[in-house]
């Protein structure tokens, strides 16, 4: 998902505050340049929608990093109303989150059973560039959930 306004400005910012090293990676047949994050906090969007023909229907998006880590940072998923947990110190506005820790905040949800995140997507990959996000409807019909999130890895 493509940041646009304030978030972008925002992510902008974090991202010119982390610490990268660029390392070869062989995706497919030739080797590519990615960068890996050392140290820092970053911030994104996320959302994902579809139409549910039955309850139990299931929708997937992949939400990159922008770039690589070298760890398996432990996910937090912060369901909207709720108090998060003192590794997320943050809300969907303002995302936050302690070292080793993404945070995801929901900031809305319709027709959502559940909502899960994992790095099953990306861990072919090595260093992981982003996550993995499933959601379930509650019925037929449109469903939706949109949020932010916050990595933090190494010291920041």
């Amino acid at each position: 998902m493509a940041l646009r306004g304030p978030a972008a400005a925002i992510a902008a910012l974090l991202l010119a505050s982390c610490e990268y090293s660029s390392g070869p990676e062989t995706i497919g047949e030739s080797p590519q340049e990615v960068p890996v994050a050392q140290s820092g906090t970053v911030v994104g969007l996320f959302a994902t929608a579809d139409d549910a023909a039955l309850p139990g229907h299931v929708a997937r998006e992949f939400v990159s990093f922008g770039f690589a880590v070298d760890v398996d940072p432990i996910i937090h998923l912060v369901p909207a109303g709720t108090l998060p947990p003192p590794e997320c110190p943050g809300t969907s506005e303002q995302p936050g989150a302690l070292e080793g820790n993404l945070c995801l905040f929901e900031g809305e949800r319709v027709n959502v059973r559940h909502v899960y995140a994992s790095f099953r997507t990306a861990r072919w990959r090595s260093p992981n560039e982003g996550f993995d996000l499933t959601v379930v409807s509650m019925g037929a019909g449109r469903l939706s959930v949109s949020g932010s999130w916050a990595l933090t890895v190494g010291g920041t």
